[in-house]
């Protein structure tokens, strides 16, 4: 198999999936690992922007890989150093999904609050779904795709003084009917098992510009007003068609 994917990382070593894990397992690892994942981007986030954490007004988090009750700032809430009446905003199921739509939920959630600093940190620990007990294509290509891996934001209606302004536009969603089989998770006993249907590079040929185009709509932008586009890829025949949707060469 081709991923087109050079490097990926995981939170354990390959040993560990030589013997079997059920859920308990799974999350065990997830609640430790991804403490230590949180505190160092959320750290090197308040550090770029010269934010101390008792100044956080509110935390988003973005995770589709592991469910921890009370929340990931809870669990961080001491080591962080973050104000007890902070706003938690969990976001859990929003799988590929999650990156953007959390900079969209976090870039709602400054506009509301005038001057309001909030906190944006995504985690996901992919490799604990790989289910050695049910290897079907889509455990595999899955496996191949996504890795492990954190990234934080700190987001402000306030004009920061010390870097570029990076400024954030309304953000758009599009609901398709009779697509909840095509991604998503199957939850059983062992854990999440990954639902990655093969008709996704085909509803991406069919449907995406007309999406596309509705979220420009709404910025009242064009396709020539556009010099980059990034895409959360999910593979190489995903890209191809994008590629393909857009007549991008």
């Amino acid at each position: 198999m081709s991923a087109s994917i050079d490097r990926r990382y995981s939170v354990v070593p390959i040993d560990w999936f030589h013997e079997p894990h059920v859920w308990v397992d799974r999350n065990t690892v997830f609640m430790t690992d991804v403490k230590a994942m949180f505190l160092d981007a959320a750290g090197a986030a308040l550090r770029d922007v010269g934010w101390r954490a008792d100044q956080v007004d509110c935390v988003v988090t973005v995770s589709s890989t592991g469910i921890a009750t009370p929340t990931l700032k809870a669990q961080v809430y001491s080591d962080m150093g973050f104000r007890d009446y902070i706003m938690r905003v969990p976001l859990f199921g929003l799988g590929c999904a999650g990156g953007v739509s959390g900079l969209s939920i976090a870039r709602t959630l400054t506009n509301e609050q005038s001057g309001a600093k909030v906190l944006l940190v995504m985690i996901e620990t992919c490799s604990l779904s790989f289910r050695a007990d049910r290897l079907q294509n889509a455990d595999i290509i899955a496996t191949a795709l996504f890795g492990d891996g954190t990234a934080a934001a700190c987001l402000s209606s306030e004009t920061q003084n010390n870097g570029p302004l990076v400024e954030l536009g309304q953000g758009h969603q599009k609901i398709w009917l009779d697509t909840l089989g095509i991604m998503g998770w199957d939850v059983d006993e062992a854990g999440f098992g990954v639902v990655f249907n093969r008709s996704i590079p085909k509803c991406v040929s069919e449907e995406f510009a007309v999406a596309t185009q509705g979220a420009l709509d709404s910025a009242s932008l064009s396709h020539t007003k556009i010099d980059r586009y990034v895409f959360h890829p999910g593979g190489a025949k995903v890209v191809e068609a994008i590629e393909d949707a857009l007549h991008l060469e």
